[in-house]
């Protein structure tokens, strides 16, 4: 299985853009199984109000297009984005897949998580989760991390 994990450009903003950006360098990953965008990947970090506006209206824009990308790509895709939810903000994560998204995990409520397509299970998710934590105590023996210094993502492998 062949997992990416992006590192993206902070200094590129605005949605459009990133998406841009980011499915530029989707494209140019070799047959991905997985690629994992970081946390806010849409929106991307701010330190100031202005990121307020720039949440989505209940995962409608982020789910449309990581689901457009997971099909375009033929892979499944997880992206952080920042949701507006009947009026409140939340930090979330999405993954999808060609037929249509996975998973969507809330930051503010723990481990909340919900699974709509069954080609990815809860398992695959914890997986990629403990492959990309920082804190080896989260990793299993056998699973490590290699960066692959001449590209702008790393490459997770299992061995």
């Amino acid at each position: 299985m062949r997992i990416f994990a992006l590192e993206l450009d902070n200094d590129i903003k605005g949605i459009e853009r990133r998406k841009a950006y980011i499915e530029g360098l989707v494209e140019k990953l070799p047959k991905p199984d997985i690629v994992v965008l970081p946390e806010l990947a849409i929106s991307s970090y701010m330190a100031s109000q202005k990121i307020w506006k720039l949440a989505d209206d209940c995962g409608r824009d982020a789910s449309q297009w990581t689901v457009s990308i997971a099909k375009k790509y033929n892979t499944y895709i997880g992206a952080g984005y920042l949701d507006k939810e009947n009026g409140d903000y939340y930090n979330r994560y999405m993954i999808a897949g060609p037929d249509g998204v996975c998973g969507v995990v809330t930051k503010s409520e723990g481990e909340s998580l919900s699974v709509s397509h069954k080609s990815l299970s809860v398992r695959h998710i914890s997986k990629i989760i403990r492959l990309l934590s920082p804190s080896r105590q989260n990793r299993r023996p056998h699973e490590k991390r290699t960066a692959v210094k001449s590209c702008p993502f790393v490459f997770i492998k299992k061995g």
